[in-house]
């Protein structure tokens, strides 16, 4: 009955039956069977994260992707870059068909956006059937090995030790109080070591995810790291350790995997006396993902000014408060075009929609946000630009049926209404990809 990782999709509602402590946690005819121990340590994380609804016998997981390991199971969520619908709710990675293009356009997603932090994705040497936290902890560790070789981070360090010779400072309080050893002399010094705060965080997590992987390559590349990190104090650390961290630009380039450490120690729980995880999650939320990543390709590429001509790209950038006195609540538009003489809105909506609906899907809470954000956007630039009368709104085509269409607000807004494919591979179909994005902001400047 037990089945190692199980994989599921986002939006996606199961059941689940507790078990007695005894029995072994898997997953049979698309019901999860685990203890409660389990169901506590995900109620937990969900207080925090928000990824599902947890009722009695039902889970229904919200827009995260990414994997949770706990007890006997990894649950294995994909974003939905798919148009196919699967009758079973919960699966073996195998049987989901398109599970390496969703896998791959998810990494390159976090590629671009830099939550990765790295250059190379490249994870064909695990095999395409290893589960996401085996890919995700070896893209870590294979490129933390590659940075370890040519560089290691290493600090002053303050040391003290009983020397025959002076080295920096006596200590003249601790000097003579022992007559059998006043031919030693207590100093106090500094010494550059690499037992700093940063290889401390890398050796720990490392440590740990040595006891937690089941492949051998993963295995040896995470032994390797421990080996170069020899010389440094293997301790537990936590979070608030790890968010001590200062980085400067001789030890910037060990930024991200730092991050990554903190992703591991902040959504597990690791028991204190054998220092094993016993519960872990790797999730990204794809509203932000998606968001981060659509700015991050019309910025890398181009396109604003491709289509716009010679303009300004603003990403996250604040255009006033919804309430002024006092400000509260900022307004911050995902992407704010400023050509010469008209100024462009563009919103990111990782949703469902209801194509049934006469607004074409859009919830009005959204269309509100839009309007208040072309006439903050107004007020913000009102010597440079009359009116704020174009607005794109950016959906995924998977989540939804495509669709393009138009509404006007108050005879002076014309939102446009897009879908982007994100199902096909974006490795091989990069150029197909930007072209369909290209498109879709066209939009707004060809009527």
């Amino acid at each position: 009955m037990k089945v190692k990782t199980v994989t599921t999709f986002e939006y996606t509602e199961f059941e689940y039956k507790l078990i007695g402590e005894e029995e072994e946690e898997g997953c049979e005819d698309g019901t999860l069977y685990v203890r409660e121990r389990s169901i506590e340590l995900l109620e937990r994380l969900n207080d925090r994260l928000k990824f599902a609804n947890i009722g009695r016998r039902r889970i229904k997981l919200s827009n995260y992707a990414g994997v949770i390991s706990f007890g006997d199971i990894k649950l294995e969520i994909l974003p939905k870059f798919i148009k196919r619908s699967y009758k079973k709710k919960l699966l073996t990675p195998d049987e989901v068909k398109e599970r390496k293009t969703i896998l791959s356009n998810l990494l390159q997603m976090l590629k671009y956006t830099r939550r990765l932090g790295v250059k190379e994705v490249n994870w064909a040497p695990l095999g395409y059937e290893k589960d996401f936290f085996e890919i995700f902890v070896y893209i870590f560790a294979s490129n933390l090995l590659r940075l370890l070789n040519r560089k290691r981070d290493a600090d002053y360090v303050r040391q003290y030790d009983e020397l025959r010779y002076v080295k920096g400072k006596i200590d003249a309080r601790k000097y003579g109080s022992n007559p059998a050893r006043l031919h030693l002399i207590p100093c106090t010094f500094y010494e550059r070591s690499m037992d700093t705060r940063i290889n401390r965080t890398l050796k720990y997590v490392s440590y740990l995810l040595s006891r937690k992987v089941e492949n051998r390559e993963n295995y040896k590349l995470l032994k390797q790291i421990l080996a170069v990190l020899d010389p440094v104090s293997l301790s537990p650390v936590n979070v608030d350790y790890v968010r001590r961290i200062t980085f400067n630009r001789l030890n910037s380039e060990f930024k991200p995997y730092i991050y990554f450490c903190e992703l591991i120690l902040s959504n597990s729980s690791v028991s204190l006396q054998g220092s094993e995880i016993e519960f872990f999650s790797i999730l990204f939320p794809m509203e932000k993902l998606f968001e981060e990543f659509i700015a991050e390709v019309i910025r890398t590429e181009g396109l604003h000014r491709v289509i716009f001509g010679d303009c300004d790209l603003l990403i996250q950038h604040e255009i006033g408060h919804l309430v002024t006195s006092p400000k509260m609540f900022k307004l911050m538009p995902d992407i704010v075009i400023k050509a010469e003489n008209e100024h462009y809105i563009i919103d990111t909506k990782y949703k469902l929609l209801d194509p049934s609906d006469r607004k074409l899907g859009v919830a009005q809470q959204d269309l509100y946000q839009m309007y208040v954000y072309c006439k903050a956007l107004e007020a913000k630039e009102a010597k440079k630009v009359k009116k704020v009368k174009k607005v794109l709104l950016l959906y995924p085509e998977e989540l939804n049926e495509k669709i393009e269409g138009k509404l006007t607000l108050r005879d002076e807004i014309d939102v446009y209404i897009r879908t982007i494919p994100l199902s096909e591979d974006l490795g091989s179909n990069w150029n197909k990809f930007v072209g369909d994005l290209c498109r879709a902001l066209s939009a707004m400047v060809e009527e």
